[in-house]
């Protein structure tokens, strides 16, 4: 949901609970217990919606997805972050991501100056580490 959508359903929330509250104190308290009241209902509701509105920019911020989703269908579900996050959903964000650029591996090249560097005196760990400062420096500037 984005967060003008949240807005939109927090201010319309309050408007609601605005009406029901002297209703409320008129006619007396809810028939069921209060938690299961819409009353209850629209009251966690709000305090959900202003949760969400507050922890949103920080997220933004930081670059996290504001939400995860899954397609099922033409309809599309929204997962809360008390549930666990598997690799099928797809996350949100409010804020473009960087494109992640192609992984670069080793040319033949690569790996004979590799090996080249290493042959006075190195062994095993030090071809490793020749190894890895080429694929550093290819795919990390």
């Amino acid at each position: 949901m984005s967060i003008e959508a949240m807005k939109q359903a927090l201010e319309a929330l309050e408007t609601y609970h605005g009406y029901m509250e002297p209703l409320t104190t008129v006619f007396g308290g809810p028939r069921v217990p209060a938690e299961q009241s819409t009353t209850g209902k629209v009251e966690r509701a709000i305090t959900s919606l202003r949760i969400a509105l507050e922890e949103a920019p920080a997220k933004q911020e930081q670059g996290e997805p504001v939400g995860y989703f899954k397609r099922e269908g033409d309809v599309w579900f929204q997962y809360y972050e008390d549930y666990p996050v598997p690799s099928e959903l797809t996350p949100l964000y409010t804020t473009p991501q960087p494109a992640q650029k192609p992984w670069v591996g080793l040319t033949d090249e690569d790996l004979n100056i590799a090996f080249d560097d290493t042959q006075e005196g190195g062994g095993f760990w030090e071809f490793g580490y020749a190894i890895e400062a080429i694929l550093k420096r290819k795919n990390h500037g």
